[in-house]
Order: structure tokens, then sequence, then C-alpha cells
């Protein structure tokens, strides 16, 4: 079998490369050497030696999840409501709007740069910083998409190093877990929990990928064939994600 990709569970308040819900920290997935081996994701956690520190660690993550889910149809909405009032005139895009949310004024000016940048042969310099971050996180999302659904996935959650639970979770949903000797129940009540929320950033992983490429579909019009416009898109669903964390759990602030 293929060595195994590892997703591991981290907590800052700034995203996780490849995880626009901050969550998991998704390291660039490893190719088999044998094309035929199963590939295998292995969502890791580690948890705090304190069960209160473990549980708000569990809580905060929740939070994120709760966050996104909510963020979602909230962003699909915006992207169709902003894709029915943008239109291009010359290289500007134009709005109605008198302001706007800073998600919405963000992705005007990266479509208007974008724009400018593909007719004329200047003014792509400086934003190729930040389009190469969002080619590397977006790309890294399609990897994690693929990864998490062509493979079952193994589930480990770890206190000081001590393993607490092993759940293998099949294609069609089937759980398998072992436990420790002599394991508490909050062990197994964290261990639960890991595992949920391994499934939900799955769901919630495809949703944003399904997201994006409507929110794409919608702008086509209006971008005439811009290729860097669904870079922009992945960029306000990542935005509108963090208002929603942020108002989920304040201390994602500033």
């Amino acid at each position: 079998m293929a060595e195994a990709n590892t997703l591991r569970m981290v907590f800052q308040a700034a995203q996780a490369v490849g995880d626009p819900l901050g969550v998991w920290e998704t390291p660039p997935v490893r190719q088999p050497q044998d094309e035929a081996a199963l590939e295998l994701a292995v969502w890791q956690v580690a948890l705090p030696s304190s069960p209160r520190s473990a549980q708000r660690m569990l809580t905060a993550s929740q939070r994120r999840l709760q966050g996104a889910n909510l963020a979602l149809p909230a962003a699909e909405a915006r992207l169709a409501q902003f894709a029915s009032y943008t239109r291009l005139s010359g290289l500007q895009y134009s709005s109605p709007a008198a302001s706007q949310p800073a998600a919405e004024a963000s992705l005007q000016i990266f479509l208007r740069r974008t724009q400018s940048a593909e007719r004329k042969t200047y003014g792509l310099d400086d934003l190729i910083p930040q389009i190469k971050e969002l080619m590397e996180a977006s790309n890294r999302l399609a990897q994690n998409i693929r990864l998490s659904l062509a493979s079952y996935a193994l589930v480990e959650s770890r206190q000081t190093g001590r393993l607490l639970g092993r759940t293998r979770v099949s294609w069609l949903g089937a759980f398998a877990s072992e436990w420790q000797p002599g394991d508490e129940p909050q062990h197994r009540r964290l261990h639960r929990q890991v595992v949920l929320q391994a499934l939900a950033t799955r769901q919630s992983w495809v949703r944003i990928g399904l997201a994006v490429a409507a929110g794409g579909a919608s702008l086509a019009s209006a971008t005439l064939g811009n290729p860097l416009a669904l870079l922009g898109v992945f960029q306000f669903v990542r935005q509108v994600i963090r208002e929603f964390q942020e108002n989920e759990d304040p201390t994602l602030r500033g």
C-alpha cells in the first residue's frame, strides 16, 4: 500500500493552506509509487493532555465547521446577486450598489485587475503573489476533495502521544473503531467528536468546491472568459466563510 496521505488538525486564526475551514493542515498529496496502490486519507488529531483543554480545542473547530456550513448558502446567494448586477464596461466592472460588503468589493477589484492584466502586457506583476497563493490553496483543496472521496478514511486521535482511538470508515459509511485497554469514557467521547468533525469536513469541502464552480458559471458572461475569475470566486467564498466563522467565534477576529 502507498504511504498514507495525512491530514492533521490545527487550530490557528490564519486559514491553513488548502483548507478554507482553517481546521486541517493539509500537506501536498503524495503520489503513490504503484499506480494501483490504494490511497488512504489519515486524519490525525493531537489533543492537549487536559480533558477540559481537549474539549475546548474540539469545540473551537466545531464552531469553524458550523460557521462554514452557515456561510456556504449565503456565499452562493451573494455570488448570484453579484453576477446579476456586475457588468463589464471596457475594462471596468461597474455595480449600482453605492457600497458593497468586503467580500464583494474584493472580488470586483480582483476581476477588474485580472481582466485588465489579461488584455494588456503589464499590470500582472503585483498580482502574482496573490494569484500564486490562490492557485496553491485551490489546487490543494481539489486534491483533498479527491483523496477524501476516493479513499476510505482512517481517523486517529492522540493525547500527549497516547493513542485514544482509531476508526476506519468504509466507502459505504461503516465504522470500525479500535480502543486502548483501560481507556476512559471521556477518551471515547473525544475520539467520536474527532471522527464526526473529519466526516463533516469532507462534506464541507465538497460543498465549497460546488459553490466555487457554480459561482464561476454564474459570472461567466460578465467576466468574458477571464481565466482567473474562478480564483476570485474561490477567494470570495473563503472570505465569506471567514466572516461567518468570526461571528461564531469572536476570538478569530483581528
